[in-house]
Order: structure tokens, then sequence, then C-alpha cells
């Protein structure tokens, strides 16, 4: 462990005043880390989250496949529109089908 001399306030082991601060091994910082971020309380508020953005997606993708399913409907409509004026023939009732 190496030590190196810090201000009395940043002793980063204890928090505390101190005139050696400890610097910590950088394995150990990434366990301190890991250890936070995979505490139980952490890892159910991510689910929590994870769980609305799955639902919000959910929703955008319904929305989209609607919006998608009305505009094909439409270019059908349309196609069908331009071949009718084209053969002189009136276009069909909508909602019909040919």
């Amino acid at each position: 462990m190496r030590l190196v001399r810090r201000p009395a306030e940043s002793c980063m082991v204890h928090g505390r005043g101190g005139q050696l601060g400890i610097r910590l091994n950088p394995l150990i910082n990434l366990r301190l880390t890991l250890s936070t971020l995979f505490h139980p309380v952490v890892v159910a508020e991510m689910k929590e989250k994870i769980a609305i953005v799955d639902n919000k997606t959910e929703i955008l993708r319904n929305e989209n496949l609607a919006k998608e399913k009305a505009l094909a409907k439409e270019q059908v409509s349309t196609v069908q529109r331009t071949a009718c004026n084209m053969h002189g023939e009136p276009p069909p009732k909508r909602g019909t089908a040919r």
C-alpha cells in the first residue's frame, strides 16, 4: 500500500481529518463501486426503471404499428383511386375492397 501525504480534511479512508491519506488500490475501488452498484436497493430501483422503460417502449411500438397500418391502408386507397381515375371508373366507396 502506498501512503501519500494529503491535507488534513481529505482522508480518503475514514472521511475525517488525518495527516496521511491512504490511496486505495484500483481493484478495491472497483470492488467498492460494484458493491454500491449491486446493492439490493439499487438493483431494485434499476429493475423498476427498466420495467418503466419497457412499458414506454411497448406503448411506442404499438403506436408505431397503428400508424404504419393506417398509412398502408391510405396508400392502398390512393392506389385504387388513381387506378379508377385512369380508367374512368368511379372510385370505390371507402371501407370496401375491390
